[in-house]
């Protein structure tokens, strides 16, 4: 189970009235109207485009870190956001995926987007998190890009993953799931350079050689497992439970926003077909596949192509 737990892992100011400035880890919150925290890093050009990036299943903000280089070339302002429950985003009893297009147009108000669209590149695990606010939130979106999507577990016509049947066991077994998470931490903290090579595992061998062999990259990696697990389990298994259950919305009824799909033809997290299912689902969109990419490569290696939609 601890390798199921690890596998979405993609990797990877002025202030505001309402907003928080940035902490040693360049974290920043915003309070929300329900008295709630949202955490946050910024990177990219403050003045350029705003684009809210959605991190994965485990994730958090330290994803977006993984294509710095290219977000700065591109000039756009990238807000990698942790979801409820993740790093120093308080958690919320009771979620829906439904309840996030909510808190991410307070977060736009807040930074100065009341009025200016800006767009959602959502990874992985974060992928109904981006439909759901194009459902919400067309008018506001300029452009939606979900990468190595993975499709609802009830999904007709996919090829399934190993990891539909851990998201159904997470979901059934929470109390299990919670122990398994706990157990990572602690390991996390014994023995770093351990807990980085069990989570690379689930990618191909040329990804695993590129998070393991440069220092920045596997020092990112293992920032990111730790900003999961800094409020506990409690978050990560609320977002296995949505993810592993009905979202609560149809992806057929996005309408009038501009969306690609990246889906990579060795990926054996979130298989092509997933993303068929998207691109079959959503009206206009636009699925671009590179057979030889994995889950993580298609991200960095296609992420020059994607910024460049917004």
């Amino acid at each position: 189970m601890t390798r199921f737990f690890l596998q979405f892992s993609v990797l990877a100011l002025s202030a505001f009235c309402g907003l928080a400035g940035a902490d040693e880890d360049g974290i920043r919150t915003v309070s929300l109207p329900d008295g709630r925290s949202l955490s946050f890093r910024e990177l990219g050009n403050p003045n350029g485009p705003l684009v809210f990036y959605f991190h994965g299943l485990p994730g958090s903000h330290m994803e977006a870190k993984l294509i710095a280089d290219e977000i700065r070339r591109a000039g756009l302002r990238v807000v990698s956001v942790d979801r409820p429950g993740i790093a120093h985003s308080s958690y919320q009893a009771d979620r829906k995926m439904t309840d996030w297009p909510r808190d991410i147009g307070y977060l736009a108000d807040r930074l100065g987007y009341r009025k200016r669209k800006f767009g959602i590149l959502a990874v992985s695990g974060g992928t109904p998190y981006g439909c759901v606010c194009a459902l919400e939130m067309g008018p506001r979106i300029s452009h939606l890009a979900i990468v190595t999507p993975f499709a609802p577990v009830e999904a007709e016509g996919v090829e399934k993953s190993s990891l539909n049947f851990l998201l159904q066991f997470g979901a059934r077994h929470p109390n299990i799931a919670k122990l398994v998470l706990r157990s990572q931490n602690k390991r996390l903290q014994r023995n770093p350079d351990k807990a980085a090579k069990k989570g690379v595992r689930p990618f191909l061998p040329e990804e695993r050689s590129f998070v393991l062999d440069q220092p920045q990259v596997k020092q990112d990696f293992l920032s990111n497992l730790k900003q999961i697990s800094h409020q506990g389990p409690r978050g990560v298994v609320t977002e296995i439970k949505l993810l592993a259950n009905p979202w609560g919305f149809e992806i057929s009824h996005i309408r009038g926003v501009s969306v690609s799909i990246w889906a990579g033809g060795r990926d054996e997290i979130a298989p092509v077909s997933m993303a068929q299912y998207f691109r079959d689902g959503i009206s206009g969109s636009r699925l671009h596949v590179n057979p030889e990419t994995g889950h993580l490569s298609t991200f960095k290696e296609q992420a020059g192509r994607i910024l460049s939609r917004f």
